[in-house]
């Protein structure tokens, strides 16, 4: 696995990730689809590290694929629940728009939703389901692992407010279809 990073607008600084690139990536001169990992919360800005037994995984099926398992918080911010809270912090728009745009401009991807799957564990399950509903023209594949559903503080036991009725919308799962409700 290597550790990289890119800018984000989104959340004004830099943003890294953990990336593995199947065997024979050097040489093959092929595209290859992507499968974005997001990790639990509350979390540190390191938690990113560590995505080897999915790589190993994804090496074990003989499924050539790049992995990239993302930053998800930040030291002052451990529990933003994958969401878009305002300027500087809007983890949504960076992980499901930012990152993807970045990946596929600076590796051999398939580009688009044919080739992304989002998968995440426990809060990253919940952003995982969150961000790719909210983007269903980016994402073929979605997977959430022990997620929820509704944003919660980091205790799990209480839903979060976020301060109007169309922002806890926004956040709910179960209603991020439905999108004109959070409007």
């Amino acid at each position: 696995l290597l550790e990289r990073s890119y800018h984000s607008e989104a959340l004004r600084g830099q943003v890294g990730f953990e990336i593995y690139l199947p065997p024979g990536y050097a040489h093959s001169g092929k595209r290859y689809p992507v499968v974005y990992f997001l990790h639990g919360l509350p979390a540190s800005s390191r938690s990113f590290r560590g995505a080897s037994a999915f790589a190993e995984a994804l090496e074990a099926a003989g499924r050539p694929a790049i992995l990239i398992g993302p930053q998800g918080a930040r030291d002052d911010d451990s529990d933003p629940e994958y969401i878009d809270w305002g300027t500087g912090r809007n983890w949504e728009t960076a992980l499901g728009t930012e990152l993807p745009r970045y990946v596929d401009a600076h590796y051999r991807t398939i580009p688009g939703r044919r080739g992304r799957a989002l998968v995440g564990l426990s809060a990253g399950g919940y952003g995982a389901a969150l961000v790719a509903l909210h983007r269903l023209s980016a994402f073929s594949v979605i997977e959430s692992w022990s997620g929820y559903f509704e944003a919660t503080d980091p205790s799990g036991r209480h839903k979060l407010d976020l301060g109007s009725g169309g922002a806890n919308a926004l956040a709910s799962v179960p209603r991020a279809g439905d999108l004109k409700a959070a409007l």
